[in-house]
């Protein structure tokens, strides 16, 4: 019998350091292993692309292309280049897209330079499964599938393309946006997937099809699950240290709930100068680096900066509370990134600072017992670390083992491979059959 030969379209691929990388790398190794012969084309890293230091084991038997779409001594690939220069060039990006309406983003250049590779690969391949973000990623699997009309194109969503809650673009580019995912995934793709319920109604919406959930996860077995959820600290009392890993997004993501909070019980004597730190940890952290040079703020906040994956997964399991910041815009409802299931299996309760009460993400911490939804309730916060300081563990925090084990990579790479095959969709028009 033939392997079914599948192509995963991803930007984010080892050794880029974003959460992003291990949805797709979880696929390619727990396919291969069911049997499938897996290719990855995904895009060479550049300094914008930083941090690049993320080390996973190699996977046998898979075929990595990188495709190179910089030219090296180009103005802007030697801006990049310089980490002054490449932080000034984020900053003016980030403003011409929210008052110009221009979006810059040098990897719209892969799309170009993927196509030679792409369009061998699409007569190679049986399945081809494009996982959004940058949008080139869809739109070189939609190639490949207008080359090989019997290609079976997949196209997955962990955030959303034109109608994303964070986009700082105008109506009119929103509105082009649209235009052109509806040309291309609307019209092209076979199957989609995506994160959440919530997301996947946005997406059933948009393109009057429906729309298969695919989760997020964590790649630990049972074991090590157990293990870090006894290695949680129990003991009550102050110093309390509460820990945020990852990039922050000004104006969607704001902590300012909780250092409010930690002003409050200071001013009412409830904490001292140093009972309780937020650390965070991350390479894109300027608001919190803002944040901690306002007189209020800066004596709870320490910016650690980026550190290896491995002591930030060691900062999670040392914590007494994770701290998880998302929008409370009914836009972002479905949200549910790698980041909350990296923290619900660290073993550390996980405090949610602006996700509404019924979010994906609220539901995902209530279903597994490992988490709380305040919103920007600043009493609830205080609640929250008043618990902390008195037992240890919060009360909310009662983790149900076999909640979590439904989100292992494992588990969910099993089943996207059954949605690769059971699905039978025509492109755009959302028949299925099982």
């Amino acid at each position: 019998m033939n392997r079914v030969q599948i192509t995963i379209v991803t930007y984010n691929w080892p050794p880029r350091n974003a959460i992003g990388t291990h949805r797709p790398y979880s696929w390619a190794k727990y396919w291969s292993e069911l049997g499938a012969q897996v290719k990855i084309l995904t895009a060479k890293k550049y300094n914008f692309d930083a941090p690049l230091d993320l080390i996973l084991p190699e996977l046998p038997g898979i075929e990595v292309h990188e495709i190179p779409y910089m030219r090296r001594f180009s103005p802007a690939a030697s801006t990049f280049r310089v980490p002054a220069l490449l932080s000034l060039a984020r900053r003016f990006k980030s403003s011409i897209s929210q008052n110009i309406g221009f979006n810059v983003d040098p990897r719209q250049r892969w799309f170009k330079a993927a196509q030679p590779i792409a369009l061998h690969l699409s007569h190679d391949s049986d399945i081809v499964v494009s996982t959004f973000g940058p949008p080139a990623s869809h739109l070189i699997a939609c190639e490949m599938k207008r080359v090989n009309p019997e290609l079976r194109w997949v196209a997955d969503y962990r955030d959303l393309w034109s109608i994303r809650h964070n986009s700082n673009l105008p109506l009119r580019k929103q509105q082009q946006a649209q235009e052109t995912e509806r040309r291309s995934v609307g019209k092209y793709a076979d199957v989609l997937t995506t994160v959440s319920e919530e997301l996947a109604s946005q997406l059933n919406e948009l393109f009057n099809r429906s729309t298969e959930v695919i989760t997020n996860g964590f790649d630990i077995s049972e074991q090590e699950l157990r293990q870090n959820l006894s290695y949680r600290k129990k003991e009550n009392g102050l110093p309390i240290r509460i820990v945020y890993t990852g990039m922050i997004h000004r104006n969607h993501q704001d902590p300012r709930p909780l250092l409010e909070a930690l002003v409050s019980m200071r001013e009412n004597k409830l904490i001292g100068p140093d009972d309780i730190t937020v650390d965070f940890y991350g390479a894109r952290i300027d608001w919190a680096k803002e944040l901690a040079q306002q007189p209020r703020f800066s004596p709870f906040i320490r910016t650690m900066g980026h550190v290896p994956r491995e002591e930030a997964l060691v900062a999670q399991k040392d914590a007494n509370l994770l701290l998880l910041l998302e929008s409370g815009a009914s836009e972002a409802k479905g949200v549910l990134t790698g980041k909350v299931f990296e923290y619900i299996s660290s073993g550390t309760p996980v405090l949610s600072v602006g996700s509404a009460l019924n979010s994906a993400i609220d539901k995902l911490l209530t279903q597994t017992g490992c988490g709380v939804c305040v919103q920007d309730d600043i009493s609830v916060i205080q609640e929250v670390v008043s618990d902390v300081i008195e037992n240890g563990t919060p009360k909310f925090f009662k983790p149900h083992i076999g909640e979590f084990m439904k989100y292992s990579r494992k588990h969910q790479a099993q089943k996207m491979f059954e949605v690769l095959f059971y699905k039978d969709s025509m492109p755009g028009q959302g028949q299925s059959e099982r």
